[in-house]
Protein backbone atom coordinates (compact mmCIF):
# COMPACT_ATOMS: atom_id res chain seq x y z
CA UNK A 1 0.00 0.00 0.00
CA UNK A 2 2.77 2.42 0.92
CA UNK A 3 4.71 1.47 -2.22
CA UNK A 4 1.65 2.31 -4.36
CA UNK A 5 1.25 5.64 -2.60
CA UNK A 6 4.93 6.47 -3.04
CA UNK A 7 4.70 5.54 -6.73
CA UNK A 8 1.77 7.90 -7.17
CA UNK A 9 3.62 10.78 -5.50
CA UNK A 10 6.96 10.15 -7.25
CA UNK A 11 8.80 11.20 -4.07
CA UNK A 12 7.34 14.74 -4.00
CA UNK A 13 5.74 16.36 -0.98
CA UNK A 14 3.96 19.34 -2.60
CA UNK A 15 1.35 18.52 -5.26
CA UNK A 16 -0.59 20.72 -7.66
CA UNK A 17 -4.40 20.76 -7.57
CA UNK A 18 -4.51 18.64 -10.72
CA UNK A 19 -2.23 16.02 -9.17
CA UNK A 20 -4.35 16.01 -6.01
CA UNK A 21 -7.45 15.36 -8.17
CA UNK A 22 -5.65 12.49 -9.93
CA UNK A 23 -4.50 10.99 -6.62
CA UNK A 24 -8.01 11.39 -5.22
CA UNK A 25 -9.47 9.52 -8.22
CA UNK A 26 -6.85 6.80 -7.82
CA UNK A 27 -7.69 6.46 -4.13
CA UNK A 28 -11.39 6.25 -5.02
CA UNK A 29 -10.68 3.44 -7.49
CA UNK A 30 -8.84 1.45 -4.80
CA UNK A 31 -11.71 1.34 -2.27
CA UNK A 32 -15.46 1.31 -1.83
CA UNK A 33 -16.44 4.66 -0.35
CA UNK A 34 -19.91 3.50 0.65
CA UNK A 35 -18.97 0.34 2.55
CA UNK A 36 -18.35 0.12 6.28
CA UNK A 37 -16.60 -3.26 6.19
CA UNK A 38 -13.27 -2.66 4.47
CA UNK A 39 -9.90 -4.33 4.51
CA UNK A 40 -7.16 -2.29 6.24
CA UNK A 41 -5.58 -1.12 2.96
CA UNK A 42 -8.99 -0.10 1.59
CA UNK A 43 -9.67 1.81 4.79
CA UNK A 44 -6.42 3.74 4.33
CA UNK A 45 -7.34 4.59 0.73
CA UNK A 46 -10.77 5.75 1.90
CA UNK A 47 -9.16 7.99 4.54
CA UNK A 48 -6.75 9.37 1.94
CA UNK A 49 -9.68 10.11 -0.38
CA UNK A 50 -11.49 11.98 2.38
CA UNK A 51 -8.38 13.98 3.38
CA UNK A 52 -7.69 14.94 -0.24
CA UNK A 53 -11.33 15.94 -0.73
CA UNK A 54 -11.14 18.22 2.33
CA UNK A 55 -7.89 19.72 1.09
CA UNK A 56 -9.42 20.44 -2.32
CA UNK A 57 -12.49 21.97 -0.65
CA UNK A 58 -10.19 24.35 1.22
CA UNK A 59 -8.29 25.24 -1.96
CA UNK A 60 -11.31 25.92 -4.15
CA UNK A 61 -14.78 25.62 -2.70
CA UNK A 62 -16.66 26.41 -5.91
CA UNK A 63 -14.64 24.03 -8.08
CA UNK A 64 -14.95 21.23 -5.56
CA UNK A 65 -18.72 21.73 -5.33
CA UNK A 66 -18.97 21.43 -9.12
CA UNK A 67 -16.72 18.36 -9.14
CA UNK A 68 -18.72 16.64 -6.40
CA UNK A 69 -21.97 17.38 -8.25
CA UNK A 70 -20.56 15.91 -11.48
CA UNK A 71 -19.21 12.89 -9.61
CA UNK A 72 -22.61 12.22 -8.04
CA UNK A 73 -24.23 12.40 -11.49
CA UNK A 74 -21.57 10.04 -12.88
CA UNK A 75 -22.14 7.59 -10.03
CA UNK A 76 -25.89 7.77 -10.65
CA UNK A 77 -25.38 7.04 -14.33
CA UNK A 78 -23.13 4.09 -13.49
CA UNK A 79 -25.78 2.62 -11.20
CA UNK A 80 -28.41 3.25 -13.89
CA UNK A 81 -26.19 1.51 -16.42
CA UNK A 82 -25.99 -1.47 -14.09
CA UNK A 83 -29.76 -1.52 -13.69
CA UNK A 84 -30.30 -1.40 -17.45
CA UNK A 85 -27.78 -4.22 -17.99
CA UNK A 86 -29.60 -6.33 -15.38
CA UNK A 87 -32.92 -5.56 -17.06
CA UNK A 88 -31.63 -6.57 -20.49
CA UNK A 89 -30.23 -9.78 -19.02
CA UNK A 90 -33.62 -10.53 -17.45
CA UNK A 91 -35.59 -9.70 -20.64
CA UNK A 92 -33.38 -10.32 -23.67
CA UNK A 93 -36.39 -10.53 -26.03
CA UNK A 94 -38.01 -7.13 -25.70
CA UNK A 95 -40.03 -6.78 -28.91
CA UNK A 96 -41.40 -3.32 -28.15
CA UNK A 97 -39.43 -1.33 -30.74
CA UNK A 98 -40.06 -3.94 -33.43
CA UNK A 99 -43.80 -3.86 -32.72
CA UNK A 100 -43.74 -0.05 -32.77
CA UNK A 101 -42.11 0.01 -36.21
CA UNK A 102 -44.47 -2.73 -37.35
CA UNK A 103 -47.40 -0.45 -36.56
CA UNK A 104 -45.74 2.42 -38.45
CA UNK A 105 -45.15 0.26 -41.54
CA UNK A 106 -48.65 -1.18 -41.38
CA UNK A 107 -50.21 2.28 -41.02
CA UNK A 108 -48.17 3.72 -43.87
CA UNK A 109 -49.14 0.76 -46.05
CA UNK A 110 -52.83 1.21 -45.26
CA UNK A 111 -52.53 4.91 -46.04
CA UNK A 112 -50.86 4.11 -49.34
CA UNK A 113 -53.57 1.58 -50.27
CA UNK A 114 -56.40 3.98 -49.40
CA UNK A 115 -54.88 6.82 -51.40
CA UNK A 116 -51.70 6.86 -53.44
CA UNK A 117 -50.81 10.28 -52.08
CA UNK A 118 -47.70 10.64 -49.91
CA UNK A 119 -49.44 12.88 -47.35
CA UNK A 120 -52.13 10.30 -46.63
CA UNK A 121 -49.52 7.60 -46.19
CA UNK A 122 -47.51 9.76 -43.78
CA UNK A 123 -50.60 10.69 -41.74
CA UNK A 124 -51.64 7.04 -41.41
CA UNK A 125 -48.06 6.16 -40.46
CA UNK A 126 -48.02 8.82 -37.72
CA UNK A 127 -51.39 7.74 -36.37
CA UNK A 128 -50.27 4.11 -36.33
CA UNK A 129 -47.01 5.14 -34.67
CA UNK A 130 -48.85 6.56 -31.69
CA UNK A 131 -51.01 3.43 -31.49
CA UNK A 132 -47.84 1.32 -31.75
CA UNK A 133 -46.19 3.22 -28.89
CA UNK A 134 -49.22 2.71 -26.66
CA UNK A 135 -49.36 -0.98 -27.63
CA UNK A 136 -45.65 -1.44 -26.86
CA UNK A 137 -45.91 0.38 -23.53
CA UNK A 138 -49.09 -1.07 -22.09
CA UNK A 139 -49.68 -4.41 -23.86
CA UNK A 140 -46.14 -5.68 -24.49
CA UNK A 141 -44.86 -3.86 -21.38
CA UNK A 142 -41.66 -3.00 -23.23
CA UNK A 143 -39.01 -1.51 -20.94
CA UNK A 144 -36.99 -0.25 -23.91
CA UNK A 145 -39.89 1.71 -25.41
CA UNK A 146 -40.92 3.07 -22.01
CA UNK A 147 -37.39 4.29 -21.32
CA UNK A 148 -37.06 5.93 -24.76
CA UNK A 149 -40.46 7.61 -24.60
CA UNK A 150 -39.84 8.71 -20.99
CA UNK A 151 -36.51 10.32 -21.91
CA UNK A 152 -38.09 11.97 -24.96
CA UNK A 153 -40.96 13.39 -22.93
CA UNK A 154 -38.63 14.75 -20.24
CA UNK A 155 -36.01 16.25 -22.54
CA UNK A 156 -37.90 17.38 -25.62
CA UNK A 157 -41.52 17.85 -24.64
CA UNK A 158 -40.93 19.13 -21.06
CA UNK A 159 -43.54 16.66 -19.78
CA UNK A 160 -41.48 15.62 -16.78
CA UNK A 161 -44.25 14.05 -14.72
CA UNK A 162 -45.30 11.52 -17.36
CA UNK A 163 -41.72 11.08 -18.62
CA UNK A 164 -40.32 10.26 -15.19
CA UNK A 165 -43.22 7.94 -14.46
CA UNK A 166 -42.59 6.00 -17.69
CA UNK A 167 -38.85 5.88 -17.07
CA UNK A 168 -39.27 4.64 -13.49
CA UNK A 169 -41.83 2.11 -14.71
CA UNK A 170 -39.32 0.82 -17.27
CA UNK A 171 -36.76 0.24 -14.52
CA UNK A 172 -39.16 -1.85 -12.44
CA UNK A 173 -40.13 -4.29 -15.22
CA UNK A 174 -38.66 -7.76 -14.79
Amino acid sequence: MLAEYATQLNGRVILSAEEIFELREYAKSRTNLYSDQLAPDQLIWKQLYQVLSEQLRRLSTETMAKVEHLESERDGLKSLEGMIAAKLAARPRDYGVRAWWGFVILGASIGWVRSAELLTSVLYGLASSSIGVLFAIFVLDSAEVQARVGIFLCNRMRMEGVGKWLYRRSLTIR
